[in-house]
């Protein structure tokens, strides 16, 4: 059997931490690191046939990479597919991981303890977690990837060599993933999940996303197993005030439940919202409106990126005031493909999907 590894608390506190501003993304490890070593710091580990499978990185490397322990010593497993790794986890007899290659084009590859198997190919982005669903692996991240039904969107399940879509997606990243109680949650920045209001936090069911019970403060950015199988532990960061992020945690012991288990002790000041429309016309073959709405007078400005994260044009950048906004944007110069319109302000970021023909 394999097992997540995290360093948790015996029981969970919901606070608020103020701490310095910083710019608000995860790092690529989907876990909170865990039982450092004199050697190297371990990020994220499983059991696997009486041995524990790690991601670390070794004193001298600047790359992650597979260690394994039989309990006594650690050794980095010698192959250079194991190089890059940024997540972890059981998949049937081995271990599936996601990670960058030297070009920083992201991979997932199962292993079995002997041989690599590259899986999942076909990404356009980059894959923050993966996790094991109903025998299928899932990926998430900020990604594009084609198959015969449409696009599959930041969350993809890999089944019978094609990525699956899981609902249309969401608008902006996600960046943890775990399958607990049959149920895959997943957390990040994203504000809107398959073409529905739904923020930071959500639960598969195996027919659809659900929210969860409670109101989630800010973008998420770790996802660990409670102490004897209580649910989940949820972390995350929220600006709480001009130049100070306060940290929360949150425990969601009841992943099914629909009434609140427990919210954050601390209460968190948030901004007033942001709204940013799809695009119309959108698939677009020559100029299309963006509208969005500021909740106050601030600095707005809205970037195109391609599949692959690449920014591309910058249509808007300006003080506007509070109300409607609309502008247009021509289309005709981006090559064919999927792109992303990023709307920031005032510490506040929205994005649209849009697909030029």
């Amino acid at each position: 059997m394999l097992k997540r590894h995290v360093a948790l608390p015996a029981t969970c506190i919901c606070l608020a931490l103020a701490l310095p501003s910083q710019s608000e993304s995860a790092t690529s490890l989907s876990a909170t690191e865990i039982e450092p070593t004199s050697m190297k710091p371990i990020y994220e580990s499983v059991d696997w046939m009486g041995q524990r499978i790690a991601i670390a990185r070794a004193e001298s490397a600047i790359e992650t990479s597979l260690w394994r322990s039989d309990g006594s010593d650690w050794n980095e497993v010698p192959d250079a597919q194991s190089r890059g790794v940024h997540s972890i986890a059981a998949y049937g007899s081995g271990v599936v991981v996601a990670g960058s290659n030297a070009d920083d084009r992201s991979f997932v590859r199962a292993w079995d303890g002997k041989t690599w198997t590259d899986i999942g190919t076909g990404l356009e982005g980059r894959i923050h977690d993966v996790a094991t669903y109903r025998g299928g692996v899932v990926a998430v991240g900020e990604f594009v990837a084609e198959n015969a039904a449409g696009s599959v969107m930041n969350v993809g399940l890999w089944e019978d060599d094609n990525w699956l879509a899981l609902g249309s997606g969401t608008d902006e990243a996600i960046h943890v993933a775990l399958n607990v109680e049959d149920r895959l949650v997943i957390g990040g920045r994203f504000t809107v999940l398959n073409d529905s209001p739904l923020t930071y936090l959500a639960s598969w069911d195996g027919s659809g996303w659900n929210p969860a019970p409670f109101d989630v403060p800010g973008p998420v950015l770790s996802i660990v197993e409670a102490p004897a199988g209580n649910g989940v532990i949820v972390s995350g960061r929220v600006q709480s005030a001009p130049g100070l992020l306060s940290e929360y945690t949150i425990l969601w012991s009841d992943i099914e439940a629909r009434a609140a288990n427990e919210t954050p002790s601390v209460s968190i000041p948030t901004s007033p919202s942001l709204s940013f429309s799809r695009p119309a016309p959108n698939p677009v073959t020559s100029e299309t409106t963006l509208r969005f709405v500021a909740p106050t007078t601030g600095h707005a400005v809205v970037r195109i990126y391609d599949a692959t994260g690449r920014e591309v044009d910058e249509p808007l950048s300006r003080t506007v005031g509070a109300g409607d906004h609309a502008f247009t944007l021509d289309a005709s110069r981006l090559d064919s493909g999927v792109y992303f319109a990023r709307l920031r302000f005032e510490g506040q970021t929205r994005s649209q999907k849009l697909v030029v023909r």
